[in-house]
């Protein structure tokens, strides 16, 4: 791709910023801590690893160095990150690591349609501002980019704490065929992102041109439209747990490819006539279709259909529950 990037500086900064799939291998080191309920230890390691690299941001910035060494500075947040884990990781595991042929062959096969499916999502996720750059221009990209940027902001709330529960959850052998645990977990993921989605349409107005500047004020309704999504991520965030709590992982990839595809035809046919405000209306019904539609088509996840369901449920029961005790 930067062989065909016409702009030069632009091509350095997709090279420079390349290093952050070199500098995430040992992020796997985290996915082992997680497991083993070291979420205290994580939030250390990240938390040394923000001061730092807000640190190297600040020298940039106070040096007025180019674009380039702005790229450089942010990439190195996900070396010093993987640092800390390899640090932390041989600290609580002295021993060499080990693995046979026959481990990463079953590894591979049993992850294979999580990573398909994680490769359909990722181009869901970007599609669309490579068709508003070709389709609006570079404005429209950048203002488009500020409502997603504030969309995953709030957003990462379920996904976290969904990672951090579910190996508390699916590891007790009392509560892992636990049908109860499992609604309450599902309960608590989607409320969160019930409480994202309101709080980013509460904020929107407000906290894009606080944030961004007025100049950004015409990526404001987009930024409504995708208020929607961090509670449709939470139905991905909890349901993606359950699945591969159930081992059930195997046609994860056939619901995000027909994400992934339906999202792109609405792209096409809706930025241009609706702008910035149809990629956001196409970003929300592939979420949804991902997340929470293909469930109750799929036979195999029809179960996580009806656990979702119950959740909107139960926490409608609960919120009616709340306003007539407080109107009493």
């Amino acid at each position: 791709y930067t062989l065909m990037e016409s702009d030069r500086l632009i091509a350095a900064g997709l090279l420079i910023y390349s290093l952050i799939f070199l500098y995430k291998i040992p992020r796997a080191f985290r996915s082992q801590l997680i497991s083993n309920e070291n979420n205290r230890s994580i939030a250390k390691c990240e938390a040394a690893s923000s001061i730092i690299s807000i640190s190297a941001m600040i020298i940039v910035s106070t040096l007025q160095l180019n674009l380039l060494w702005v790229l450089f500075a942010r990439s190195l947040d996900f070396l010093f990150i993987s640092i800390l884990f390899i640090i932390l990781y041989k600290r609580q595991n002295p021993e060499k690591l080990k693995a046979s042929v026959k481990t990463i062959k079953k590894l591979s096969y049993s992850s294979a349609p999580l990573v398909f499916s994680g490769a359909a999502m990722i181009l869901f996720q970007r599609a669309d501002l490579i068709i508003i750059k070709t389709t609006l221009g570079e404005y429209a990209t950048g203002l488009y980019s500020s409502a997603t940027t504030l969309m995953l902001l709030f957003s990462l709330a379920p996904m976290v704490i969904s990672e951090s529960l579910a190996p508390k959850i699916f590891r007790n052998e009392k509560l892992i065929n636990s049908d109860e645990a499992r609604q309450k977990f599902s309960d608590i993921i989607i409320f969160i992102g019930l409480a994202m989605s309101a709080l980013m349409f509460i904020c929107v107005g407000w906290g894009l041109p606080y944030l961004y500047g007025n100049e950004y004020r015409d990526a404001i309704h987009s930024a409504y439209i995708l208020s929607a999504c961090p509670v449709l991520i939470s139905l991905g965030a909890a349901s993606g747990q359950l699945i591969v709590a159930d081992d059930k992982q195997g046609k994860t990839f056939i619901k995000s490819l027909g994400a992934c595809s339906i999202n792109l035809i609405m792209n096409f046919m809706l930025i241009p006539i609706l702008g910035i405000e149809g990629a956001a209306i196409s970003t929300v019904c592939g979420l949804a279709l991902a997340n929470y539609m293909a469930h109750g088509v799929m036979p195999t996840y029809h179960y996580i259909f009806k656990i979702q369901n119950n959740s909107f449920m139960n926490l409608m029961l609960k919120g009616l529950h709340f306003s007539r005790s407080k109107n009493v």
